[in-house]
C-alpha cells in the first residue's frame, strides 16, 4: 500500500555511504547542492546497474543494518539496495567492528579470495584466521577469540561462489 511505499523509499534515502566532500552536504553547505555531492544514498545505488559486480566489500561498522519493515519485506538499508542493483554477493557487517581485527580479516579473505578459493571458503578461512590470531601486548598473550571480534562479518548470496 501508499504508507508501506513511502516507508521504504525513506528508509533507503536514511542509509548510504559518505565520500569526500559528503560532510558538508550532509550539513546543507549550498555549494555541494548538485548530483555529486559525496552522498551515495542506497536510494540512489539501488538504481544502479551493477548486474556485473560479483562481490561489494563493506568494512565499516553497522553496514548490513538497516530499517525492518512490517509487511514482511525484510530489511531497507545498503545491502538491499545493492541486490536491487544486480550486485551477487554482499560482505558487510551486523555490529561495530574493531580496526586491528577487520584488518586482519579483510587482509587474510582477500589473500583466500586471490589465491583460488571461493567466497564462502575465503570468509570461513578469514574467521577461523581472527578467532585463533594471538600476539603479545606489555608481555601478556592477546587473542581475538571472542566473537565480537570476528562475528560481525556476514557474507549474503555466496554460498556456493
Amino acid at each position: 500500500d501508499y504508507y508501506n511505499e513511502q516507508q521504504h523509499i525513506s528508509s533507503m534515502k536514511r542509509s548510504g555511504l559518505m565520500m569526500s566532500g559528503g560532510q558538508a552536504a550532509w550539513l546543507g553547505n549550498k555549494e555541494f547542492e548538485m548530483e555529486d555531492d559525496g552522498v551515495l544514498l542506497a536510494d540512489e545505488i539501488s538504481h544502479m546497474d551493477l548486474k556485473q559486480t560479483d562481490l561489494v566489500v563493506l568494512s565499516a561498522c553497522q553496514t548490513a543494518l538497516g530499517d525492518i519493515d512490517n509487511s514482511a519485506e525484510g530489511v531497507f538499508g545498503i545491502q538491499r539496495a545493492f541486490k536491487l542493483a544486480g550486485v551477487n554477493s554482499l560482505l558487510l557487517t551486523l555490529g561495530k567492528v574493531d580496526d586491528k581485527a577487520t584488518q586482519l580479516f579483510m587482509t587474510h579473505f582477500y589473500q583466500q579470495l586471490l589465491s583460488g578459493n571461493s567466497k564462502h571458503d575465503s570468509y570461513r578461512s578469514a574467521q577461523e584466521y581472527v578467532r585463533n590470531y594471538e600476539y603479545k601486548r606489555d608481555g601478556q598473550n592477546m587473542d581475538y577469540s571472542h566473537p565480537r571480534y570476528w562475528a560481525p562479518f556476514v557474507l549474503l548470496d555466496a554460498i556456493n561462489r
